[in-house]
């Protein structure tokens, strides 16, 4: 020990029973080697490769392809880099523990479709006895960390130990005995620091230290920073928080892993925001309790807005509640994905904002010229803008329209460019320290509503014994009060001139279209007939009661757009002759078969080229029997029946 040779898998191929991967890895160019372990030990077998290569390496007991039991994978997934005389290779390790006289089997590729040379090497891998900075050290923003190890080969030397951050960049190499370097102004957060020694037939080992750099004072619960009075605002670094143990696993549905804290009384009853800004999203909890593992949470936040914060752009979520005076409440803010630094808190009185104009309920009959103008009052701050916007759940995804945007009073604008449609118009307030109040009086605006959107303006579908087709549309219509089962609805009514089958669909309309059918008099008193729901079309059949009215209703739940509503009379089935039966006075006896409402024609004849009319009827059910007593006074008579 240790051993090297060299090898190639160049044209190599796979036999019955290889593994078809490496650890993971798909590999179609396999080699083996064997290996009988001198004495009890930890080994490690390395394969290093050219640097545009992806070397892998198993280990195996066994004696046949198909019966391999496997010992080791390849340490840590992912080749590492060895640099000699100026030249990158990569290196792959599979480290294990071998028994004395044991042979062992071990299988060599690259990831497909890669086929090289490549050295093997079997040898004790080095040792890391020590590793600075200690686990869990923490520096100062802007502080240089020192890095070092102390370790030795027991079957070589060391040639290269290299630094990093987990799954990140290297940060140093050292190649020179103490092995040390200096990470110089070291980036704020949590850092697991990566040390890997190489030793000189390319085998490593690798030890791991978790450090903090810029860790917020707040980080922990006992340390939380005490606010007083309202409103009051601070902020600090929030990159470097963790998660001490017994915290809350989460703030409301929001798991958190960065988390600071705060502690503030309340002045006086009343309503208060927790505002929580940042570059990116943060949440922010309000909490009572004065031990970490028993917090009770009160209110979260949910919804992001932006706003201006001592000049910067930033998003900003807060959390708002009905405070008691004298009782101390818990704040804590989470990072979550939060890139910058910074987190700014405020703790404020919300704004609050009325609609003047429009008033609810406005109708328009063009989206220009519309008046729209705001009460907004700030109790201990000011105002910072008002938003307007239009608010749709059909046929957008719910997401408000901009209006317009006002930072300065009188609180109004003319609104020239409104969409086309029904929806509310909804209003949103932002304060000096971010703090938000939506209307909860949001407007509806109507401009070009279906005609037939309300069941009183139902359109009357002519009354035809042929196939009807009217057509419509959904859009920008409405569920009205009362309105079963109803929203985005528009409405026929049709009366039935005769009874008979019918076949109402929607075939031709946007898809997802349903229908609804109700008898009765008004939206109030509707009785529910049938309904249907198909894609691409839906489809109604039932017998039509004559003189009966029908009420139709085609809506697409959140889905709008252009309606073709089709009645039509489906083809009566084939009338049919059945059951002939000669009596004993010669006359003769049969049965016709049709459906209520056709009318059958029966015709005689003696030579089947000439035919006479003998009876006309219209069926009220589906079975009419007919004698003929003429019958007698032919030798042979044919018979056949026709639909009027």
């Amino acid at each position: 020990m240790p051993v090297v040779t060299n090898g190639s898998n160049i044209h190599a191929t796979r036999e019955l029973g290889d593994p078809t991967s490496i650890g993971g890895r798909i590999c179609n160019a396999t080699v083996w080697w064997s290996w009988t372990a001198p004495s009890n030990g930890h080994y490690a077998a390395v394969v290093i490769t050219e640097a545009a290569a992806y070397p892998l390496v198993d280990i195996f007991t066994g004696s046949t392809a198909t019966g391999l039991t496997q010992v080791a994978y390849w340490d840590d997934r992912t080749p590492y880099t060895i640099v000699h005389n100026a030249t990158n290779y990569q290196a792959t390790q599979a480290s294990f523990d071998a028994i004395a006289g044991t042979e062992y089997e071990i299988i060599v590729g690259t990831e497909y479709p890669n086929e090289v040379p490549y050295e093997l090497a079997v040898t004790v891998p080095p040792t890391i006895t020590a590793f600075m900075p200690a686990d869990g050290t923490e520096f100062s923003i802007g502080s240089d960390v020192f890095l070092g190890i102390s370790g030795y080969d027991a079957d070589g030397s060391i040639w290269s130990v290299h630094y990093s951050i987990l799954f990140g960049p290297l940060i140093a190499a050292s190649t020179n005995s103490p092995w040390s370097a200096i990470w110089t102004n070291a980036p704020v957060g949590r850092h697991t620091l990566i040390a890997r020694a190489i030793d000189n037939l390319g085998a490593s080992a690798v030890a791991q230290h978790e450090i903090t750099v810029g860790r917020p004072p707040n980080d922990d619960f006992a340390n939380r920073i005490l606010l007083q009075g309202s409103p009051v605002s601070t902020q600090g670094p929030i990159y470097a928080a963790g998660k001490e143990f017994g915290e809350p696993s989460s703030i409301g549905y929001y798991t958190s892993s960065r988390t600071i804290w705060w502690s503030w009384v309340a002045p006086s009853n009343g309503r208060y925001a927790a505002v929580a800004s940042a570059s990116d999203v943060v949440t922010v909890g309000v909490y009572t309790g004065t031990n970490v593992s028993g917090l009770v949470l009160q209110v979260f936040s949910q919804e992001s807005h932006g706003a201006l914060i001592d000049g910067k752009y930033r998003i900003c979520r807060q959390a708002e509640w009905d405070a008691v005076a004298g009782t101390t409440y818990q704040i804590c803010v989470d990072g979550g994905a939060a890139s910058d630094l910074d987190v700014g808190l405020a703790i404020t009185r919300p704004p609050q904002v009325m609609m003047l104009s429009p008033p609810d309920g406005s109708v328009f009959t063009s989206p220009v010229g519309i008046s729209v103008s705001a009460l907004p009052v700030d109790p201990d701050g000011t105002i910072q803008r008002v938003d307007f916007y239009e608010i749709h759940t059909a046929p957008g995804s719910g997401w408000p329209i901009p209006v317009g945007t006002l930072t300065n009073g009188p609180w109004n604008l003319v609104w020239n460019d409104g969409s086309t449609g029904n929806y509310p118009l909804g209003i949103r307030v932002i304060d000096n320290l971010g703090a938000s109040t939506s209307s909860s009086n949001r407007i509806w605006v109507a401009v070009a509503r279906p005609p037939n959107d309300d069941f009183a303006q139902r359109i009357v579908i002519p009354n035809l014994q042929t196939n009807t087709t009217v057509t419509g549309s959904n859009t920008w219509s409405t569920g009205e009060t009362g309105e079963p089962y109803g929203r985005s609805s528009v409405w026929w009514s049709w009366t039935a001139p005769a009874t008979g089958p019918l076949i109402i669909d929607t075939c031709g309309s946007f898809n997802g279209a349903y229908l609804k059918v109700f008898t009765g008099s008004s939206i109030s008193n509707l009785l529910f007939f049938g309904a249907s729901a198909g894609s691409p079309c839906a489809s109604l059949p039932f017998t039509a009661t004559a003189g009966a009215t029908y009420h139709i209703a085609v809506e697409g739940g959140w889905a709008q757009g252009n309606i073709q509503l089709n009645l039509l009379t489906p083809p009566s089935p084939p009338l049919r002759l059945s059951h002939p039966d000669v009596q004993l006075d010669g006359t003769i006896r049969f049965d016709t078969l049709g459906v209520p409402g056709q009318v059958s024609i029966l015709e005689a004849s003696t030579n089947l080229t000439e035919w006479l009319p003998i009876a006309t009827n219209e069926y009220t059910g589906n079975l009419l029997r007919f004698v003929d007593p003429r019958m007698q006074g032919f030798q042979r008579r044919f018979y056949r029946i026709l639909q009027r």
